[in-house]
């Protein structure tokens, strides 16, 4: 789960504000009691011993053997807090960004701190990835600091689920167990002395949180004209493309995937508005070539790197997952068909293989993925280093293509304090055939002499970075991801062997992420860790119709028609959405997924998915219009954390419609079938559509219509929508 800065909330100041200051501060490492004065305290033979084992996440199965006595996120470890009078300690990290094993390390070497959060506290380990409103709660947190996102965090909660203190804990603190005790020892002051008191310790304070919480989980004030604003706010992203620095102002850390997507479908959609689709052209062609030509994808295996360090494309921070890289595949694709440039597709069917070798399980179904124990010295290379792995042709061709130096070719924004000084990231800046001309070598020579030197560096950089950590068993996400992946690759290429992994893929993941009209996030027992929350439902809709969009089988949109009204029932209130079904998740606040910190948004892909399923005539549950279907004033402001809610606006004012007639020839269903996914919607036709034997209608939005009864009259018809050769 890559991270982007979030502002501060100032709305609310908490007793905690000061929690970075004090637990800075130099104190003495001793034990002071953690429980509160009152009725006896019974510890549970339950918080004895670590119970991680067999857990249905990878990452907290691997702390099974810990000293650390973790107990699981769950009702039942904080009811055990309850009786043992204790404070809960919630390490919260992400599966994604390996750097928490670090402060994880220290912790459990440390025999003083181990012992005092065995004996004092209920230690409790969490996956953010897959218990999503924990994540959301962390970001809020952070911002009561007044400080960016930070994981790991350490949270300290009353058995209520009330946060009293909290502290981000990264690799680079030299003295993580001091951090932790020094923190500790005023939250157990506070816990102790409010302890005679009639309301918890943090009751007050949570209830305004959950106030202000409860207040922007409604729906936000919308635009009162969505079909204008929705272009305003594409000209405002189409805008924030800087040429000087080659990036997004405001992106953050993260790969574009969800501009990128935006703006290529955006020019996708035929008869729009001339200038705005310039605009959009424009930033798409010099943001796809910066990004196919650096660091960010991979030469030597096709991997995808899901963020960066500065503010250049040159230092990736070299983390790879699977539903990250599947996403930015999606992208890539997109802005191939509205581009058309080889490299794009070259690059984006490179990653997809990637994702097949390295998170593609046994079952069929794909895994999180994992991460290379070395840091990013082992994937950075200096001159010297190269001079003996290659021949002198090779290394000429290398320095060409990767524009390689001896000082290195880290820009110094990337690199201010210049540790990587000397060394060179690898990226195809230019192609073999420029590569080759510039060094008086044809175009199958200077290939031949770059997948020698490929084959020669991948192999010395995999014995460099050493065994992988991966998170091996399935997991819904990364699973849903791939089969829209797949079924991009279909649109773009026309081969239907994408076309059968697409589908195969997603009845497979039906079968085994489904317990009953619920999702769950992992294989196996269905527990608190493992329940589906809304952005999988929205992942699994979206997923399931960029396959019906492909094949239009009566059954899978009946599913999608499902998930919406299960995904409707258990998070949508009123005018309300949350991650969680109410009355499930340990913390009783309303956390919503609205902004895209982290990935695309669970109101986001719900308003996609409502009208995706509109266009295709079918009624979602009449909640869904209140709670995500609205276009807000505050995605047009500020479009780059909002591009999933305005692809959503663009579906819904502006997509046209396919009517397919029952008879239509092979050839003609075909080239509907590789429309693009989401922004060209198609659906068989009724006698009520009145559409012509053997033909197609189009129904544009301004109301116009256009039969046709042939690939090419379908061309001519919807112009930049019709797939490449």
């Amino acid at each position: 789960m890559s991270l982007l800065p979030i502002s501060a909330s100032r709305g609310l100041v908490l007793l905690c504000c000061g929690t970075a200051l004090i637990a800075g501060s130099a104190c003495r490492r001793n034990k002071p009691p953690a429980t509160a004065a009152g009725p006896p305290s019974l510890v549970s033979p339950e918080l004895l011993t670590n119970r991680l084992a067999g857990n249905s996440s990878a990452l907290l199965a691997r702390q099974a053997d810990s000293p650390i006595h973790w107990q699981p996120f769950t009702k039942q470890t904080f009811e055990f807090a309850a009786k043992a009078n204790r404070l809960v300690l919630a390490v919260v990290v992400v599966p994604q960004q390996l750097d928490y094993l670090d402060p994880l390390n220290k912790i459990q070497s440390d025999p003083k701190i181990v012992s005092l959060l065995n004996d004092n506290l209920v230690p409790v380990l969490v996956d953010a990835d897959a218990c999503r409103e924990v994540a959301l709660l962390t970001s809020l947190l952070c911002s009561e600091l007044d400080r960016p996102l930070g994981l790991p965090l350490c949270l300290w909660l009353t058995p209520k689920g009330n946060p009293v203190q909290w502290v981000p804990v990264t690799s680079a603190d030299r003295d993580v167990g001091e951090l932790i005790a020094s923190t500790h020892t005023v939250a157990a002051q506070m816990w102790q002395n409010g302890s005679a008191d009639s309301i918890e310790l943090g009751a007050i304070e949570n209830q305004a949180r959950s106030q202000r919480l409860g207040d922007y989980s409604k729906r936000a004030p919308a635009v009162k004209e969505p079909a204008k604003e929705s272009l305003n706010a594409l000209r405002s992203l189409a805008s924030t493309y800087d040429p000087g620095s080659r990036s997004l102002d405001g992106c953050g850390a993260l790969f574009p995937s969800g501009t990128l997507e935006l703006l290529s479908s955006f020019q996708l959609i035929p008869g729009m508005d001339s200038d705005v689709t310039s605009r959009c052209g424009e930033t798409t062609r010099m943001l796809s070539s910066d990004l196919s030509t650096s660091a960010m994808i991979d030469p030597l295996e096709g991997g995808i790197f899901n963020s960066r360090i500065g503010s250049g494309w040159w230092l990736p921070r070299f983390n790879l997952d699977c539903p990250a890289l599947a996403r930015s595949t999606v992208a890539l694709l997109t802005t191939y068909r509205a581009h058309g440039d080889p490299m794009l597709l070259k690059q984006s069917l490179a990653a997809i293989a990637y994702s097949e070798k390295h998170f593609m399980t046994r079952e069929g179904l794909f895994s999180l993925g994992g991460q290379y124990k070395s840091k990013t010295e082992g994937w950075l290379w200096s001159i010297e280093e190269l001079e003996k792995a290659l021949t002198a042709d090779e290394l000429k061709l290398m320095i060409t293509i990767s524009d390689l130096k001896g000082p290195g070719n880290i820009p110094i924004e990337s690199d201010p304090k210049r540790e990587f000084f000397r060394r060179n990231s690898l990226a195809l800046r230019v192609t073999p055939e420029m590569a080759g001309t510039k060094l008086g070598l044809s175009g199958s020579q200077a290939q031949e002499l770059l997948d020698s030197a490929q084959k020669k560096l991948l192999k010395i950089r995999q014995e460099r970075l050493g065994p992988i950590i991966n998170d091996a068993p399935p997991q819904a996400a990364a699973t849903f991801r791939m089969v829209s992946t797949y079924a991009a690759a279909y649109t773009a290429t026309g081969d239907p062997g994408w076309k059968k992994k697409a589908l195969e893929t997603l009845a497979k993941a039906k079968e085994s992420f489904s317990k009953g009209p619920n999702l769950q996030n992992f294989i196996g027992t269905a527990d608190e860790t493992s329940s589906g929350r809304a952005f999988l439902y929205g992942l699994a809709i979206q997923a399931t119709l960029d396959a019906d969009d492909i094949a239009q089988d009566p059954a899978l949109i009946s599913w999608a028609e499902d998930l919406s009204s299960t995904a409707a029932e258990r998070f949508i209130e009123g005018d309300s959405l949350c991650e969680t079904v109410k009355g499930q998740s340990v913390i009783d606040l309303p956390l919503t997924d609205r902004s895209m910190l982290f990935d695309d948004t669970s109101a986001g892909l719900l308003s996609s998915a409502q009208a995706r399923l509109a266009q295709r005539g079918r009624v979602t549950h009449s909640t869904f219009p209140l709670a995500v279907a609205s276009l807000s004033v505050v995605a047009v402001e500020r479009p780059i954390i909002f591009t999933d809610h305005i692809q959503a606006a663009l579906i819904r004012h502006h997509s046209p419609v396919v009517l397919v007639s029952a008879d239509a020839p092979a050839e003609l269903k075909e080239a509907v079938f590789r429309l693009p996914l989401r922004v060209v919607s198609r659906r068989p036709a009724t006698a009520a559509d009145a559409v012509p034997a053997a033909s197609v209608k189009i129904v544009f939005k301004d109301g116009r219509t256009l039969t046709a009864s042939s690939s090419t009259a379908l061309k001519s018809a919807l112009g930049p929508s019709t797939p490449p050769p």
